[in-house]
């Protein structure tokens, strides 16, 4: 068989190889595109290159990718990199639970152009290794290698080796991702100004053939203008009689940030899309703007079959999933510093509303008040002090910091928190560790620790300080819980939830000043005598980082018991009341249980004092934060009085098969009014 053309890289391939493999199927013929960041995806391959990757890159690959092995391409395997060095290379794969393979060593291959290092040959051996895997298979994984013998072409075939899983393999390379470092002193989530396009440049414009995708478009526009980016499309900006291709060719030439392709098996034959792209891949070219365009794929259109000057760049993948594209744009577009407005741009909602078709509801601009489900943090720690432990193994450290009585985890050796030394002292004490020794090894100021500056200690990413904020911060507001009495349970991804037994108030009910200023109550407990079974309201708090914004998320829960106390065992049962259950709760009941969970933990005060061992308490609000939206919506068809259109809880229960009665407000007590 004759080999086809070697193609472009990361344009995944189908298998070429005389020679079947053994009771498995070789990839099947189908062509992919590469990726913008490492994936997670079990079909994803990484071929990091050890002189051009960074530390940075590493530390994303562990944990945006999540490896299940790193396999070793390299003769002599070095792990010298930055700041990093052998030790700390592998406690960073112990950290990822990825398992590490000096595959030419094991293969015993001493010479990379060696017969013996054919990427067939290498691809089988690595197949026969993933397959004994206690998932076969699948990935992520990743290969290290020194060489610019493993090319296109190298990459191209070694793929084509691996076992088929039902998915194209798909191909990620840091050394080629084109990202730029990011300055030390941005924040988390916020973007890095000095890399940011010109200020002039803020549009993001979007290529797209019209009509045929605009339903895609019109979804996009709407995230991207709430995610505060200023949007620029036919469908949005033209109207009739304007200057067609001149206000086209004026917002890529003066205006656009970024342009995204929607590449689709229409846009590829549209002549204006290609006028586009080319225009905007000139502009992007001497201008010097990096990553200018961006390709996102809507279909199962084949990419070498699109515009010849996009194969070699990567695209967006959205076929299978649109809000997995949109996320991977919105972390691109961030990490690129494409500049956002710092208000929701109303009109221009206003105009994507008017744009499609005939909706159940349109917007005016009328302002509104929204009460959302986050706690605003009114007060941060001042610092996160690291600590030497004297008497403690590293490896032990993860395990003491989930269970002190103070906010901490463990980062290599040390062990982080927002306690003074006494105080982590007294705690690693009630633990039955009061042999250990403390050392301060560096106390990082909290703005600091969130941007991932942390003086001279080992290198962290901004994923390790978002990580680490989320971390220090859930438990310090699960202390909280702990201490308000309230039990704890755990949902179906093992995270925790909260809720208080039966008898834990009088009548089980809390007063409270609602939204409204009026005093209310609520019942958290309740027993039903038709199903013989307590219900108990519940909420799960955690830290959310969107931005520059740091706050904690309130979401409600509902679970049951037989005796008041003890939840039930049965997953189907818990599933099968909690659908029944809740099935003339709307959103105003849904928004007075959460306030007044929040009034028995804050016992009706209007913040939370959040013990954090350093003697300066964080301040938590405790009433949820309020927004005011420029625009309202409307309702263009009749509505049921009442009804609740978007958190409306699916719930059906068929009555004959002995179902639960629907609950009456005086069995949940849904009295109001002052008191």
């Amino acid at each position: 068989m004759a080999n086809p053309a070697r193609p472009a890289f990361l344009k995944l391939v189908h298998s070429v190889d005389d020679v079947p493999m053994a009771a498995e199927q070789t990839t099947p013929a189908v062509n992919a595109q590469g990726l913008f960041f490492p994936s997670s995806s079990a079909n994803t391959l990484i071929f990091a290159d050890w002189e051009k990757t960074s530390l940075a890159d590493l530390i994303d690959i562990l944990e945006l990718s999540k490896p299940k092995v790193i396999f070793d391409l390299r003769i002599t395997p070095r792990f010298d990199l930055e700041t990093l060095n052998r030790k700390r290379f592998f406690g960073l794969l112990e950290q990822s639970g990825c398992q590490y393979i000096d595959l030419l060593g094991r293969l015993e291959i001493s010479d990379v152009r060696s017969a013996s290092a054919n990427p067939v040959l290498v691809g089988r051996q690595v197949g026969f290794i993933i397959g004994a895997l206690s998932i076969p298979h699948q990935g992520p994984f990743v290969f290290l290698h020194d060489d610019a013998f493993f090319d296109d072409g190298y990459i191209h075939a070694f793929a084509t080796s691996l076992p088929a899983i039902g998915l194209p393999w798909q191909v990620f390379r840091p050394s080629l991702s084109g990202e730029k470092p990011r300055p030390a002193n941005a924040t988390v989530g916020q973007p890095a100004i000095e890399d940011a396009a010109p200020l002039v440049r803020r549009a993001i414009f979007i290529s797209h053939a019209t009509p045929e995708d605009n339903d895609f478009v019109l979804w996009l526009a709407s995230k991207l203008t709430t995610a505060g980016y200023e949007v620029w499309s036919d469908i949005t900006q033209l109207q009739g009689g304007d200057s067609f291709w001149g206000d086209i060719e004026a917002a890529i030439r003066n205006r656009a940030a970024k342009v995204l392709f929607i590449y689709s098996d229409t846009a590829k034959r549209k002549v204006g899309t290609r006028k586009e792209i080319y225009l905007a891949l000139k502009v992007g070219e001497h201008q010097r703007l990096s990553r200018f365009v961006i390709p996102m794929r809507i279909d199962d259109a084949a990419f070498d079959e699109t515009f010849i000057e996009l194969i070699d760049i990567q695209a967006i993948d959205c076929r299978n999933d649109w809000l997995t594209g949109l996320n991977s744009l919105l972390l691109l577009l961030e990490r690129d510093g494409v500049p956002r407005q710092p208000n929701f741009e109303a009109n221009q909602f206003f105009g994507l509303v008017g744009k499609s078709g005939s909706p159940t509801f349109t917007v005016a601009p009328i302002e509104e008040t929204m009460i959302s489900t986050w706690l605003e943090i009114e007060k941060f720690p001042t610092q996160v002090n690291f600590f030497s432990v004297a008497g403690l193994m590293p490896d032990e450290l993860r395990d003491v910091a989930s269970r002190l009585n103070v906010p901490a985890f463990s980062y290599f050796a040390l062990l982080a928190t927002t306690a003074t030394q006494e105080r982590t002292a007294a705690a690693l004490e009630e633990l039955g560790f009061g042999h250990t020794r403390l050392s301060l090894r560096a106390a990082v100021p909290w703005n600091a620790f969130c941007s991932a500056s942390w003086a001279d200690l080992p290198r962290a990413s901004f994923a390790d300080a978002r990580r680490s904020v989320s971390l220090l911060l859930n438990r310090a507001i699960a202390r909280v819980l702990n201490n308000s009495g309230a039990s704890t349970g755990s949902l179906a991804n093992e995270r925790p939830f909260w809720f208080f037994a039966n008898g834990r108030f009088p009548k089980n009910e809390v007063r409270f000043a609602d939204h409204r200023g009026a005093t209310i109550r609520r019942q958290l407990v309740g027993f039903s005598n038709k199903r013989k079974v307590f219900w108990h309201f519940g909420v799960q708090i955690r830290c959310g980082l969107m931005a520059n914004n740091t706050y904690l998320l309130v979401s409600p829960h509902v679970t049951f018991s037989a005796n008041g106390t003890e939840l039930l065992a049965s997953k189907v049962q818990l599933h099968s009341l909690r659908r029944s259950f809740c099935r003339s709760w709307w959103n105003k009941r849904w928004r007075d249980l959460l306030q007044g969970f929040l009034a028995a933990v804050s016992s009706g005060e209007q913040s939370i004092s959040v013990d954090i061992g350093s003697g300066d308490p964080m301040i938590v609000s405790a009433v949820f934060k309020k927004f005011a939206s420029p625009i309202s919506p409307i309702a263009s068809v009749a509505m049921e009085a009442n009804q609740d259109v978007e958190d409306t809880i699916e719930d059906v229960w068929d009555a004959e098969e002995g179902g639960f009665d629907e609950l009456t407000d005086d069995d949940l007590g849904d009295s109001g009014g002052s008191n």
